[in-house]
């Protein structure tokens, strides 16, 4: 994704990961400390310089393929790692997702926005590669007919699918066959497919992505929470559901400290499902008495 040091990707990408994304991504260069490609990419966040960091890149790294990007519209945690996916990669591939015109979330920085703009946009002469990034029982039939129409199967289609749940459920198993690879985030999940007859050999793990610069100290500005300035504040984000855990964390909090550790637990969530009073911080409040 979008790295300081991209280098530093593919080497994970190829010793720990799986060698296609390296693939995918077009490293043709040997990774070495001093390289020219290194240096370029440490300066990507410099706006001054980023042109000229994507144009070599485009130059040396680009690879001929045309790949559709199909994910969920709406600001949601998946929505936001296909963000991550999607801004670097546009600087290697033929890009273009099916997303409408207010698919993303906002407050990204300007040239993520310009980025994902360009790719909803782009129109392919043809589709190499289609990635679903749904869970299966979403996985496309051909012909499509959505925000993009595409008649033919295109060469290969990938599904990029994760979730907490063990093992999957079996509506995932029978939709795995409508594609040829299923990328998931970590070796757990691989387990969790296999666990229900998911072939092996189908799966790929591929890590989520993630841009550092988006939570250097340096240019953040910090959340400011009540309390204290002594006190140690944990934060968790999430929709309150089944899936999300909630019971293991409040539980795991209380079973570690007491009302004499000087420490809170923030939470920022809202009640999923609930058509009223789901940000109600009363009826969350109850909902975290019913698991005290």
């Amino acid at each position: 994704a979008y790295y300081r040091d991209e280098t530093d990707l593919v080497v994970a990408a190829m010793n720990q990961f799986d060698l296609s994304f390296a693939v995918l991504l077009g490293y043709s260069l040997p990774y070495n400390e001093d390289t020219l490609l290194k240096k370029i990419f440490a300066l990507e966040h410099n706006h001054k310089l980023s042109s000229i960091a994507s144009d070599y890149a485009r130059d040396h790294l680009e690879v001929n393929i045309n790949l559709m990007w199909d994910q969920y519209c709406g600001c949601t945690g998946v929505n936001n790692e296909v963000i991550n996916f999607l801004v670097p990669l546009e600087r290697k591939l033929n890009l273009a997702s099916v997303a409408g015109s207010d698919c993303f979330c906002h407050g990204y920085p300007q040239y993520y926005q310009d980025s994902l703009e360009r790719i909803r946009t782009r129109q392919l002469s043809q589709v190499d590669v289609w990635i679903s990034h749904k869970p299966p029982p979403n996985y496309p039939t051909f012909p499509y007919d959505g925000i993009r129409k595409q008649l033919e199967r295109p060469k290969w289609v990938i599904g990029r699918s994760m979730s907490e749940w063990w093992p999957i459920p079996d509506t995932w198993v029978y939709k795995a066959d409508l594609v040829d690879e299923i990328w998931v985030p970590s070796f757990w999940h691989v387990d969790a497919f296999t666990s229900k007859g998911v072939p092996k050999e189908k799966l790929r793990v591929i890590p989520e992505a993630l841009d550092p610069a988006l939570y250097d100290p340096d240019n953040t500005v910090p959340l400011e929470l009540p309390g204290e300035p002594s006190e140690f504040k944990f934060l968790s984000v999430f929709k309150w559901e089944p899936r999300k855990g909630v019971d293991f964390l409040l539980r795991g909090y209380w079973n570690a400290f007491t009302s004499k550790d000087n420490v809170t637990l923030y939470l920022h969530t809202y009640l999923y499902n609930q058509e009223w009073d789901k940000r109600n911080p009363v009826a969350i409040k109850d909902k975290v008495e019913e698991l005290a």
